[in-house]
């Protein structure tokens, strides 16, 4: 797997673009996303929220109206999203009366990451077969994880449901 830095993003884009910033997002989460019941609105308020994260495990804090304002969606939306998110274990949200609530993305990260070992893990073990293309690229179908089980081991993060 390549990895993007400031000049491989400029050729591919533009200097232009690239001075103006970029986001890293994860391929993975695209890849397992409607199987884990995420809709293309969450989607892109979980891009706008990592937009806003710097480092692993910083909580970020854009408003709801800043986040309908970058991606387009009203705050409405934008609200029901986060709460499905926080819901469903993906996005710990922490209240702070009159001012914007921090949003934690790790239990997402955590949950992604065992996905993507999974998988890394199931590549390697057919690494040494001969196969057809498309039986070595996976199915986003074939990811295997039980979603009940991992947010059972992450409660302390988000806490109960």
């Amino acid at each position: 797997m390549r990895r993007v830095d400031g000049e491989q993003f400029s050729r591919k884009w533009s200097p232009a673009i690239k001075d103006m910033g970029f986001t890293m997002f994860p391929n993975v989460l695209l890849d397992v996303a409607s199987d884990i019941g995420l809709t293309s609105s969450q989607i892109v308020v979980i891009l706008i929220l990592e937009r806003h994260r710097w480092e692993l495990g910083q909580k970020v804090y854009p408003s709801h109206e800043t986040i309908a304002r970058q991606s387009g969606q009203s705050a409405r939306t934008v609200a029901r999203c986060m709460e499905a998110l926080s819901k469903d274990g993906y996005v710990h949200i922490i209240e702070r009366k009159g001012m914007a609530n921090f949003y934690d993305i790790s239990p997402l990260i955590h949950f992604l990451d065992e996905i993507a070992r999974s998988e890394r893990e199931r590549r390697r073990s057919h690494s040494g077969r001969r196969h057809v293309r498309q039986n070595v690229i996976p199915s986003r179908h074939n990811l295997s994880y039980d979603k009940d089980s991992f947010k059972e081991s992450y409660k302390d993060i988000w806490g109960s449901s």
